[in-house]
């Protein structure tokens, strides 16, 4: 006769197992849903490599297009204009011409006058800083340069109390709930007012958070609340907007987490009770990290930037522009951004170009410039420029059949 030795069937995970697992899996999905809706928005600065028409050049176009060398968000930056009779001219919301995410653009009046024009512009780079410039360009004719429009330095007052209030309540609104949940865990409330102060505190923190999203576009391109709708676009393609969605997406699932406290009984052990404590921490947290990453109270900080230098060149087989911008023109490292144009301000593959930098003291050798294609007719490098002083700057357009153009300028390093 043989025995046989049974196996021990695993036992089936108790309810308190499963309680642990509930747990950990809504706090995962809390940090989930955040890590998958929003990314920390970058701070680094778009830089403006082109204008169509270009820094002092004369044309007569129908739309002002800025072409950066990265997407921008064209329905929060802002343009203004001011033509050769001083008059302002507030164009358009910014679109992106052609559909091209690294341009913006805006109409320019039927009526043109010739004369000088004045452009300064303005584009969110991310929570807390934004690129802006001047420039000008000429139609048919040049006239004495004028100042440039003034740009809001920063929201109406409106705005920022509006949009301050919905960032501060919906903090203090998500400071009750969690405290509310705390509650619950040490201490079960049954169908006392707590559950109605959870309840509230659960509406307000969505009310309030939706609220700053729809004000976020007014207080970021620093327009009156009228404008709130027509930047919505805008705000859901920035880092910021999506950083209040994750909030709304977390405050959904904390809600769900807050009711099933608020209904269950008391923690059968010390360990479940802390394990509940933990749990709401953790949707705490998540919850908290989405107001570092939205813009401060007072608007995001501007950072000036040149415009890029146009130059024009015939290298005796093909003729054009260059767009050159350098940023951000300090000792140390810089980008140099080159942009190859047609006359008519189209981009054009085909051509060689390279870069060098002579120092201000003719002993010390060039600094070479090694660029790489990063677009129709673009391309873009760094150099280190070790002192100030004006460096000359060596650019040489070579076409295909081996035909050059040397164009010479410079690049003043401050000290």
């Amino acid at each position: 006769m043989t025995t046989l030795e049974r196996r021990p069937r695993a036992k089936p995970a108790g309810p308190r197992a499963r309680r642990f697992a509930a747990f950990a899996l809504l706090v995962l999905a809390c940090w989930g849903t955040l890590l998958a809706i929003a990314a920390p928005p970058s701070s680094d600065l778009p830089v403006l490599r082109t204008t169509s028409p270009g820094v002092d050049s004369t044309a007569r176009p129908d739309n002002l297009v800025l072409t950066f060398d990265r997407p921008v968000s064209a329905n929060l930056a802002t343009v203004r204009l001011t033509d050769p009779y001083h008059r302002p001219i507030d164009p358009d919301r910014p679109v992106h011409a052609n559909g091209r995410a690294e341009t913006i653009s805006v109409p320019l009046p039927k009526q043109k006058y010739a004369g000088t024009y004045s452009v300064a512009w303005s584009v969110p780079a991310g929570a807390d800083v934004a690129a802006n410039g001047t420039f000008t360009f000429d139609l048919a004719s040049r006239s004495p340069v004028q100042d440039a429009p003034v740009l809001p330095a920063r929201p109406s007052v409106v705005v920022t109390v509006a949009h301050g209030i919905a960032q501060f309540g919906a903090l203090a609104a998500a400071a009750v709930l969690a405290g509310a949940a705390l509650l619950a865990v040490f201490r079960p409330v049954g169908e006392g007012p707590m559950r109605r102060v959870a309840t509230y505190a659960w509406f307000a923190a969505i009310g309030l958070t939706t609220a700053a999203f729809l004000t976020f576009g007014p207080y970021t391109a620093k327009l009156p609340l009228t404008e709130a709708f027509k930047t919505l676009a805008g705000t859901m393609d920035s880092g910021a907007g999506a950083v209040l969605l994750a909030r709304l997406a977390v405050l959904a699932l904390g809600g769900l987490a807050v009711a099933q406290l608020m209904t269950a009984g008391a923690a059968a052990t010390a360990r479940e009770r802390w394990a509940r404590a933990a749990t709401v921490a953790g949707c705490a947290g998540a919850l908290a990290v989405t107001w570092v990453f939205v813009a401060p109270i007072g608007g995001p900080a501007r950072h000036t930037q040149a415009a890029p230098v146009r130059l024009m060149f015939d290298t005796g087989a093909d003729k054009g522009l260059l767009d050159l911008a350098v940023t951000p023109g300090k000792i140390g490292d810089n980008e140099v951004h080159v942009s190859v144009l047609d006359t008519k301000d189209v981009a054009k593959d085909g051509l060689g170009v390279t870069v060098a930098f002579h120092p201000p003291d003719a002993a010390v050798p060039a600094v070479p410039v090694p660029l790489a294609r990063a677009g129709t007719g673009y391309s873009t490098g760094s150099v280190r420029l070790p002192g100030p002083g004006q460096w000359e700057l060596e650019l040489t357009v070579e076409s295909a059949g081996g035909k050059r153009e040397t164009i010479y300028g410079v690049v003043d390093v401050p000290a």
